[in-house]
C-alpha cells in the first residue's frame, strides 16, 4: 500500500505543482496572514481528507450481465485522498511556523508625539494596552508641550528642546529599523503641524506604520485602518501665478480655513496655490485609504503641475490644515529626490505664521532646520 501510495505521488508530477502552487497562492494571499487562520484551515483541511480515506479505502466490486456473460469488475481506490492530506499538514505546520514568527516580530509599539499645550489626551500607549490583542511594547514617547507653555518663550530654549526631541524620534526610528525592521509602529500625535510633517518625514518607507487620530468629541484614539469612508477630492486654484517662480507656496485647506493673504504676505511667495477638500472641517478624514489616496492626489499635483510649470524652483512654501495623521502622511512624499532643495512647513495659528520648519530632502546628515523669524536651529 505505501509502495502504491509512493509511486502515485512520484507519478502525479502536475498535479503535485498544482496543489503546491495553491498551497503557496493561500499562504501568501494576505501580507498579514494569521497562523491561527492557516492553521483553522488546515485542520479543516485534515478532517476532510481522513473522511475521504474512510469513503475511498474499500473495494468497490461489481457485475455486469452481458450476451457474452457475466463480466466480473473490482476496483480498490486509495492514495487519493493523500493529495488532500498532505496540503492540510502543509497548512498545519506553516500555521505553526508562522504564530512563533510573528510572535516574536508583530509587538506593537507606540511613537507618540504631544507639543499642544491644551492637549490631554490620553496615552496612546494605554489605549493599545486596553484595545490590542497582541502585545505592546515601551516605544517612544515625546512630550514638548512644556516647551510651548513658558511664558514669556525664550526662542532659544525652545528651539533647543524641539531639535533634542525630533533628534530622539529619528534616532528610535533609526534604531528600531535595525534591530526589527519588521516591527509594527503605531504612530499617533497631538502635535504642531511643522512637527508632524518632520515625524512623517523620518516614517517614510516604514509600510509597517499604523496611523491613530485623536477624536476630540469621543475622547480616543482612532485607528484610521478601521475607517473607510471615501469620495473626498482636492480643489485646485492658482491665487498667484508666475512662471519664473523659484519660490512657490501650496496651502492645504482640510479641516479649517487658511488665511491666504496672510500666508502670502508672510512668505512672500512668487506662485502660490490654494489644494482643499470640497467639504472643510474638523474630523472629515479618519481613513487610512482616503489619506494615502490624497498624498498620491498631491504627488501627481506636483509632478503634473508644479514641476512643469515652474522649472526653476528651489524652495516650496507649505502650510496645511488637517488631522495630525494626514500631515503625517503628506510629510512622507517630501522624502523624494524630485522634491525641490527646501520645504518649508509654516505653523498657522490666530490667522498668523509665527514660525516654521524646513526639511531638505537633498540633505541627509542634516536635513531638517527649525526657524522662528530669522533663527534658526539644525536636528542633527
Amino acid at each position: 500500500m505505501s509502495f502504491a501510495l509512493i509511486n502515485l505521488w512520484n507519478g502525479g508530477d502536475a498535479m503535485k505543482d498544482t496543489i503546491l502552487s495553491l498551497i503557496d497562492r493561500y499562504i501568501n494571499y494576505q501580507k498579514n496572514l494569521s497562523g491561527g487562520k492557516l492553521i483553522g484551515a488546515g485542520i479543516k483541511l485534515l478532517a476532510g481528507g481522513m473522511c475521504l480515506n474512510l469513503l475511498i479505502r474499500a473495494t468497490i466490486t461489481g457485475s455486469l450481465h452481458t450476451a457474452y456473460g457475466d463480466i466480473s469488475a473490482s476496483l480498490e481506490a486509495g492514495g487519493l485522498e493523500w493529495y488532500v492530506i498532505a496540503p492540510a499538514l502543509a497548512l498545519i505546520g506553516s500555521g505553526i511556523v508562522l504564530h512563533f514568527k510573528k510572535a516574536t516580530t508583530s509587538k506593537l509599539t507606540p511613537l507618540e508625539i504631544q507639543s499642544l499645550p491644551k492637549a490631554d489626551a490620553s496615552h496612546l500607549r494605554s489605549h493599545l494596552l486596553e484595545n490590542s490583542r497582541g502585545s505592546v511594547g515601551d516605544g517612544h514617547f515625546s512630550d514638548l508641550r512644556g516647551s510651548f507653555i513658558a511664558e514669556p518663550l525664550n526662542i532659544d530654549d525652545w528651539r533647543e528642546a524641539i531639535t533634542e526631541k525630533l533628534k530622539g524620534v529619528r534616532e528610535f526610528l533609526e534604531q528600531s529599523g535595525r534591530s526589527n525592521p519588521d516591527m509594527k509602529l503605531a504612530v499617533g500625535a497631538i502635535a504642531h503641524v511643522p512637527l508632524l510633517a518632520a515625524i512623517g518625514y523620518y516614517l517614510t518607507n516604514r509600510t509597517n506604520a499604523i496611523f491613530y487620530c485623536w477624536n476630540r468629541d469621543k475622547r480616543a484614539w482612532i485607528n484610521t485602518e478601521d475607517h473607510t469612508d471615501g469620495g473626498k477630492r482636492f480643489h485646485i486654484e492658482c491665487v498667484k501665478s508666475s512662471g519664473n517662480a523659484q519660490q512657490v507656496g501650496i496651502i492645504l485647506q482640510c479641516s479649517i480655513p487658511v488665511n491666504t493673504e496672510e500666508f502670502l504676505e508672510q512668505t512672500n511667495c512668487e506662485a502660490c496655490y490654494l489644494v482643499s477638500l470640497d467639504r472643510v472641517g474638523l474630523g472629515n478624514l479618519f481613513s487610512a485609504y482616503e489619506q494615502q489616496r490624497l498624498c498620491r492626489e498631491f504627488r501627481e499635483f506636483y509632478n503634473q503641475t508644479i514641476r512643469p510649470q515652474h522649472p526653476q524652483i528651489n524652495r516650496l512654501d507649505v502650510t496645511i490644515s488637517a488631522q495630525a495623521s494626514f500631515v503625517m502622511r503628506l510629510g512622507a512624499e517630501f522624502n523624494q529626490n524630485h522634491m525641490p532643495e527646501e520645504i518649508r512647513v509654516w505653523h498657522f495659528e490666530n490667522q498668523k505664521y509665527p514660525w516654521s520648519l524646513s526639511i531638505f530632502p537633498h540633505k541627509r546628515r542634516n536635513p531638517i532646520s527649525i526657524e522662528w523669524n530669522t533663527s534658526e536651529a539644525t536636528v542633527a
